[in-house]
């Protein structure tokens, strides 16, 4: 079962809205106010706050899985979800690299 927490006008939370999208995953979307620091949602998000969160459990996992921020998401959805949807990030190193690149564009050069 996957899980993401996200607040709908946070950017950072959208792009691992659309990674989940683009992966074909099948998900419960939590609609998370993350100005709200209640002691349930700092233990969801590992204690950083923010959206988004993807919890997963079960499909293969030792344990529960929490990912917090949107960059960490995409990484382990690509990987946990390989073979499904096309992929999100490419194996060569170098287009890799050029693909992680551009997802953290926004981060470093829109959104300050």
């Amino acid at each position: 079962m996957v899980t993401l927490y996200s607040a709908w006008y946070c950017p950072f939370a959208q792009r691992a809205w659309i990674g989940l999208v683009h992966k074909k995953v099948s998900f419960n979307y939590v609609e998370t106010d993350p100005y709200e620091k209640t002691g349930d949602w700092m233990r969801v998000s590992r204690g950083t706050g923010q959206v988004p969160v993807l919890q997963m459990q079960g499909a293969g996992l030792d344990a529960a899985v929490a990912v917090p921020d949107s960059l960490r998401v995409l990484e382990f959805i690509d990987e946990a979800f390989r073979g499904q949807g096309a992929d999100l990030f490419p194996r060569s190193p170098a287009a890799r690299a050029d693909a992680l690149y551009w997802t953290d564009f926004p981060g470093r050069k829109i959104i300050r």
